[in-house]
């Protein structure tokens, strides 16, 4: 009998005791016995009651790291979070771009999920281009934010060269799909070298 069985039996052997005290306690017309055995009862069945387990995490292939592929998700799910928050204090041209980049950042994310080997591959986008992105679009929104009617023309660039990240996400997103691996270099080059420009 192993040790957690033993102290099973022991618990519901006390918990019966208990509820036998508390039926002589009743017997006896006597609240305070009555709420002692009922309060150690409660705690009882407590102690018995099933522990949900949390589910074990699915195991991931050879040569990915629990860390990387950790941090993987968290950040396309924190800069999808991002993107959707600088859509929802934007003009709606502008609101339209953030969502969609937003968009491909989940199904990007997605991927990841479905296919953890590949996290990997999309390392230097994630810890590093990524950021970068996110953090363009944010300083954005908030000069827009900042800015008078005169200087609007300034901004429809800056705008101009922010629409130029979607066809870099969505290369990105196609590669991972297509498991390309060359693809997927050169559309995070092609991202850091728009990201080195805008800056």
């Amino acid at each position: 009998m192993t040790a957690r069985r033993r102290a099973k039996i022991i618990a519901a052997i006390a918990a019966i005791a208990m509820l036998a005290f508390a039926v002589f306690a009743l017997r006896m017309a006597s609240w305070m016995p009555l709420a002692l055995s009922g309060a150690v009862f409660v705690g009882v069945l407590l102690a018995l009651w099933p522990n949900p387990r949390r589910p074990d995490p699915p195991p991931l292939p050879d040569g990915v790291a629990r860390a990387d592929y950790k941090t993987a998700i968290e950040n396309l799910d924190e800069g999808a979070r991002k993107l959707q928050n600088a859509a929802r204090k934007a003009t709606p041209d502008d609101r339209l771009l953030f969502e969609r980049m937003a968009d491909l950042l989940q199904t990007i994310r997605a991927h990841h999920v479905a296919n953890p080997s590949h996290v990997q591959r999309t390392r230097t986008f994630v810890r590093h281009s990524l950021g970068r992105m996110v953090g363009a679009v944010e300083d954005y929104g908030e000069l827009s934010a900042r800015t008078g009617p005169d200087q609007r023309h300034r901004l429809a660039d800056i705008s101009k060269q922010l629409e130029s990240f979607v066809p870099a996400l969505e290369k990105i997103d196609q590669a991972c799909i297509d498991n390309d691996v060359m693809a997927l270099e050169i559309s995070v080059e092609v991202l850091n070298d728009q990201l080195d420009r805008d800056r």
